[in-house]
């Protein structure tokens, strides 16, 4: 599950890469009818194309875009010689869906179109900080006779958290019995309550 930690990890392996990096965030969502027949790998190819990305570049991110089964609604690569992250996202990011604005517009090494955002320069996390800032973690609790478990939903995903709950022994819970000091209860009648 991408979060924080996800995003500074990409940012220092980044940070320490020289030159220019491609980032490129991808519609693939499978339910649209204008992804058929993989029509993204198209789109990206046309925008790598545009911001005069080198060929093997193109070629290591087209492989990925045609050879495999990506489940997911969007993919963000970033590229470079000996670097090549992928991360996918099962929610559709606003920003790669046609939205311009001041800061988004088409500048030389940006390249944005219905379905993809590419950037060929510095590495461009716009996006990703705009969907962990965007979309609200959610807290499931699953309750069985048996136990009870915790799922953490957030981008669409969702993962158990193993250690929600501490096991505790019930032998040592403390017992209420009928000779108890303290005891709240009356055996003999109606309880009445006030000073009188």
């Amino acid at each position: 599950m991408i979060g924080k930690e996800e995003i500074r990890r990409i940012k220092e392996t980044l940070a320490i890469a020289e030159g220019p990096i491609l980032s490129l965030y991808l519609d693939i969502n499978p339910a649209k009818p204008e992804n058929a027949n993989r029509a993204y790998a198209l789109r990206a190819k046309d925008a790598m194309k545009a911001l005069g990305v080198p060929q093997d570049l193109q070629d290591r991110v087209l492989e990925v875009l045609k050879n495999q089964v990506l489940e997911a609604k969007t993919a963000v690569f970033f590229a470079k010689d000996k670097l090549f992250e992928t991360l996918l996202l099962q929610v559709e990011l606003p920003l790669v869906s046609s939205l311009k604005t001041t800061f988004l517009g088409e500048k030389e090494s940006r390249f944005l179109t219905d379905g993809a955002l590419a950037h060929y320069g510095e590495p461009f996390l716009l996006p990703l900080i705009y969907a962990l800032d965007e979309y609200e973690r959610y807290g499931v609790v699953y309750l069985d006779q048996e136990r009870w478990r915790v799922f953490e939903i957030f981008l669409g995903e969702i993962q158990e958290v193993g250690d929600a709950f501490l096991a505790l022994d019930t032998e040592a819970w403390r017992r209420l019995s009928l000779d108890a000091p303290g005891r709240r209860f009356n055996l003999g009648g109606i309880s009445r309550g006030g000073a009188g």
